[in-house]
């Protein structure tokens, strides 16, 4: 109240949710804070214009805040020290995963993923070789170690079909199958799809059955097709972004490790 003697007071009110990624999409987390349940609502109207209780509203995430206070205190010109022509200024990343220091970490745009991995994330404990890496999330796309000499910025990853997205850098080593994370990732989504659209509700349930074929070693002749269709499918019809970007860790992974899915070698 009264900041600064400014005659402006600004309120703060902090709720917690029920830790359901869907609220990730932003008019899922309005309804969440409405005390509805964390489904995605129909636009238009859009956010901006009936937001939080009817009313417009601006949802930015917590990083976006923090930016704007450091460039605001420091000035624009010593926050574009950092980074790239093309990317300016800094990230904030997760390193998670088979690595020696995970944390959180503000980097400059431009470091390699190695530099992350081997140098801030401390490399990978007891000697064991990097199989996989995933960016941006349980939703973001996986790469393998053969690309891990790219710079991490908008325009390098993007070449790599890649993207930086949350910013988390999740690290896989040799002691993982592919098959198996990829599982992990398609069980996670069929456990956390709001149910409301059918793409996502039913092409989740369908790709973790054929997804366990595979990691059974038992998948049919067509299996690899069938879910590449479904996965499509999503990306083009689901009503929000967790359906559409869902299957990022598979197809990629089918692009990146094909052996895993390799179709002359199904069961017939």
């Amino acid at each position: 109240s009264n900041i600064m003697g400014s005659g402006f007071s600004f309120h703060i009110h902090l709720n917690s949710g029920a830790g359901a990624y869907v609220c990730g999409e932003g008019s899922t987390l309005i309804e969440s804070l409405e005390g509805k349940s964390g489904r995605p609502r129909i636009k238009p109207p859009f956010i901006k214009e009936a937001g939080l209780f009817l009313l417009p509203t601006c949802v930015n995430n917590v990083e976006t805040l923090a930016l704007a206070t450091a460039i605001l205190q420091n000035g624009v010109d010593e926050y574009l020290k950092y980074g790239t022509p093309d990317s300016p200024g800094t990230k904030i990343i997760s390193v998670a995963g088979n690595v020696n220091k995970p944390g959180a970490y503000e980097i400059p745009f431009g470091l390699t993923l190695r530099e992350i991995i081997y140098e801030i994330g401390g490399g990978i404990p007891d000697g064991h070789e990097l199989l996989l890496f995933q960016l941006g999330g349980a939703s973001g796309k996986i790469g393998s170690a053969k690309i891990v000499d790219t710079p991490y910025t908008y325009q390098d990853l993007a070449k790599e079909g890649l993207v930086v997205g949350s910013g988390g850098v999740l690290v896989v080593d040799d002691r993982t199958r592919v098959i198996d994370f990829v599982k992990y990732i398609q069980e996670f989504f069929s456990h956390e799809s709001c149910g409301k659209c059918t793409p996502c509700r039913e092409g989740n349930r369908q790709i973790a059955k054929i997804i366990d074929r595979f990691a059974e070693g038992n998948p049919k002749a067509d299996d690899l097709s069938t879910a590449e269709r479904f996965a499509t499918i999503m990306q083009n019809c689901a009503f929000c972004g967790l359906g559409e970007t869902a299957q990022s860790a598979f197809l990629t992974a089918v692009k990146h490790f094909p052996e895993e899915f390799h179709v002359q070698e199904v069961a017939k």
